[in-house]
């Protein structure tokens, strides 16, 4: 696992843009399911 750096640093990337996807994806969802139905 600690051969190769430079790919666990591109792991380490890809899970920060996953988690801030799935953060904002829940700050929508719960914006959406608290403000009233636009429809």
């Amino acid at each position: 696992m600690q051969k190769n750096p430079k790919q666990i640093a591109a792991i380490t990337s890809v899970s920060d843009y996953l988690f801030v996807f799935f953060f904002f994806l829940f700050l929508s969802y719960s914006s959406l399911k608290h403000r009233p139905s636009i429809y």
